[in-house]
């Protein structure tokens, strides 16, 4: 089944991080079900993914301390371009992502903790598709399930 954007093309996806195992299964999965899909290391700038104008970003800021994830979503919210692309941030560390919570609320159409489970993400992925036209959206923050049971990045505990 293919994954339409509101002109009938292919939704693409841009993928941006540093796990490249986790890169891999999400390019699998997506493509399977229809999204093109874009790869990028967490060292691209803002510039080269407003080129190929992806239609969502889904960013893993895994390990994120020094903020270049943040950085980088804060130069797209703030370029005409790029500030009503939506942008699903995904991150293993829990606690991380809750101390920056306002910050990502803030900027993000979707906050998620990994492992990320296919049947949780991909309707994450269609809401943010479906409301990137408009103004102001509120956020959604969203956890997997244990019981959910198709996961990527890892073995829930």
């Amino acid at each position: 089944m293919k994954q339409l954007d509101a002109s009938g093309s292919r939704a693409a996806i841009m993928l941006v991080g540093d796990d490249e195992a986790l890169r891999g299964e999400l390019r699998h999965a997506l493509e399977v079900v229809g999204y093109r899909v874009l790869v990028g290391q967490s060292s691209i700038r803002p510039e080269e993914i407003i080129a190929v104008r992806p239609d969502l970003l889904l960013l893993d800021i895994v390990g994120d301390t020094s903020g270049d994830g943040w950085r980088l979503v804060q130069q797209l919210k703030s370029t005409a371009r790029a500030a009503h692309m939506p942008i699903v941030i995904c991150s293993a560390d829990g606690a991380f992502v809750a101390q920056q919570d306002v910050r990502l609320r803030s900027q993000a159409a979707a906050v998620l903790t990994r492992p990320l489970h296919l049947e949780h993400l991909l309707p994450v992925i269609e809401t943010a598709l479906a409301r990137r036209p408009a103004r102001a959206l509120s956020p959604l923050i969203a956890e997997p399930t244990r019981d959910e049971f198709f996961y990527l990045g890892g073995i829930p505990s």
